[in-house]
């Protein structure tokens, strides 16, 4: 790696607690989009893996200015269980987030 070269940005949110949730995702996002602003060519990817655990990520694939939130939990994982988005997180249940 030259000294050009820039290492992605990527942190992993594990959620032991619906209260930490907000709080982790959002200190994630804030540090993705300080880093974005020093090289504006990629948007934020918030992913959901399973109930407990996120991604943040820079990704080219996601315009600059943008975050997208993905939600690669099975149908079997969200059966039965309301789905919010990530700015109004829902207290039933295990407070499960989706992609709007």
């Amino acid at each position: 790696m030259n000294l050009t070269e820039r290492r992605p940005f990527a942190r992993t949110v594990t959620v032991t607690a619906r209260r930490g949730l907000e709080l982790q995702l959002n200190q994630a996002v804030g540090r993705a989009i300080e880093e974005a602003l020093k090289s504006p060519e990629k948007g934020i990817r918030v992913t959901r893996h399973s109930h407990d655990r996120f991604t943040v990520e820079l990704t080219a694939e996601v315009p600059f200015g943008i975050t997208q939130e993905l939600d690669l939990r099975s149908p079997s994982e969200v059966h039965g269980r309301r789905s919010t988005n990530f700015e109004g997180i829902s207290d039933e249940k295990d407070n499960v987030l989706s992609a709007s």
